[in-house]
């Protein structure tokens, strides 16, 4: 890894593409000292005494039944009814629950950045609505491991956060300070800017610095109707304050609703500014200048399901012990860069939208993974396509690929197969089915996976 002089850009060499994509081959793990310190805030929050030399089980005992009583009660309560939440309730529900569950969401889309090399040394990020702090302790996390295979590269980071809720401002500031205390010689990271307003439309951005990453996650949910009527145009006033080489990323949760929510601002977004979609979606035979699809499309975060999920399982909290969580992202830009550039040879493909003339045919297709579902079972993927030729508004519309997990290591690939890559396909057969097209594999299909 070097860095471009010109931009500060992280720039892979030869080796780095393996080495980076190791971290995305086994399940995130939630460090302790992460876990540690949810605990510690609540236990001086409820003036328990906090003893660092228990072990964690201990700590978690050591929780009484009121408060564990109303932490649980909050996390069954949040996010059911589709009405607009009242977090003053739910503060440390939040945390306990919430804080975990999102770390790891802002890998995806900063790898997506950092495999075009677009991620930089120093880094100056704005988060919007930060509640506990989750995409903040996800980010210094994604670049504490940097720093780790990197020892000859100085990191910084300056983080500007937002909030309405003070007592999530507060909570954000001690997590961050719990990570920062623990990052590595060559990773600094300074919380400069703590913002206490809503972000409406009489905020003033006139204060506010110019950013390599704005980030928001779930700002833009059913449960924060003001947020998503405004959404395009609170995207559109953000573009203001970012960099001509910054990013922003959106991240909301892997539901049908919400995720229709999120393709429909981006649609309104990227139809009516200077902003463009860097990924997940992107058009492959054509740049895609006009969206106009709302298709459910999650990518999901592979994890050891942490402690303190397990120890909500175990009190009857049926959402926690999850090993995957579905969420869904957009990522957009002002210089009109994309994750893949357009192909310009179609010579030997066909285009998804034409499959349909080919049933019972070998074919060959260049596609982008737009969702991947594990079948357990039967020890198979089943990988949802999208090439930006057709749309994919109804069930019996999907175009997908079926595969066990022996084809791909056949083939040589070791890392999961993620949302937003780009698959190549060769020699499979067409098929019709109820739900749409399925692209059956032989033992004679040949697969590639861009990253």
């Amino acid at each position: 890894m070097i860095v471009d002089k010109y931009d500060g850009c992280l720039v892979m060499e030869e080796n780095d593409l393996q080495c980076t994509l190791s971290e995305f081959k086994n399940n995130r793990s939630t460090p302790e000292y992460i876990e540690r310190g949810i605990l510690k805030f609540i236990f001086h929050k409820n003036n328990i005494p906090y003893n660092s030399e228990c072990s964690f089980e201990d700590l978690l005992t050591c929780l009484p039944d009121e408060v564990l009583n109303n932490i649980t009660t909050g996390v069954k309560a949040m996010f059911f009814s589709g009405n607009k939440i009242d977090y003053k309730s739910f503060h440390d529900s939040y945390l306990f629950y919430y804080l975990e569950a999102n770390i790891f969401k802002i890998w995806k889309p900063m790898l997506d950045l950092q495999l075009n090399n677009l991620l930089k040394k120093d880094l100056v990020i704005l988060d919007i609505g930060t509640g506990p702090g989750s995409i903040p302790v996800g980010v210094i996390e994604f670049y504490k491991l940097l720093s780790v295979k990197y020892p000859e590269i100085h990191f910084s980071i300056v983080i500007d956060i937002i909030e309405a809720e003070y007592k999530f401002l507060e909570i954000a500031e001690y997590m961050i300070s719990e990570v920062i205390s623990l990052t590595t010689p060559n990773l600094k990271v300074n919380l400069r800017k703590r913002v206490h307003q809503i972000l409406d439309d009489e905020f003033d951005y006139s204060g506010m610095d110019t950013y390599d990453l704005i980030t928001m996650s779930n700002f833009l949910t059913v449960n924060e109707r003001d947020n998503v009527k405004r959404g395009a145009s609170i995207l559109a006033q953000l573009s203001g304050i970012l960099k001509d080489d910054g990013s922003i990323i959106v991240i909301e949760p892997g539901d049908l609703v919400n995720g229709k929510m999120l393709k429909n601002i981006r649609n309104e977004i990227t139809n009516s500014s200077n902003m463009n979609v860097y990924s997940p979606c992107s058009g492959v035979w054509e740049k895609k200048k006009n969206f106009s699809c709302n298709c459910y499309s999650p990518t999901r975060t592979y994890w050891e399901t942490p402690r303190l999920h397990r120890f909500l399982y175990q009190k009857g909290i049926n959402k926690a012990g999850r090993e995957q969580l579905p969420f869904q992202y957009v990522v957009y830009r002002l210089d009109g860069l994309t994750k893949y550039y357009v192909v310009r040879n179609k010579q030997h493909y066909i285009q998804l939208k034409d499959l349909s003339k080919h049933i019972n045919e070998k074919v060959n297709v260049k596609a982008n993974i737009r969702s991947v579902i594990e079948r357990r079972k039967s020890n198979q993927w089943a990988v949802l396509l999208c090439d930006g030729s057709c749309i994919f508004d109804k069930r019996d519309s999907e175009i997908k690929a079926v595969m066990q997990k022996t084809f791909l290591i056949e083939m040589g690939l070791i890392f999961p197969v993620i949302t937003g890559e780009r698959l190549t396909l060769k020699n499979v057969r067409v098929k019709s089915t109820k739900y749409g097209l399925e692209l059956k594999i032989s033992k004679d299909s040949k697969i590639d996976i861009e990253y």
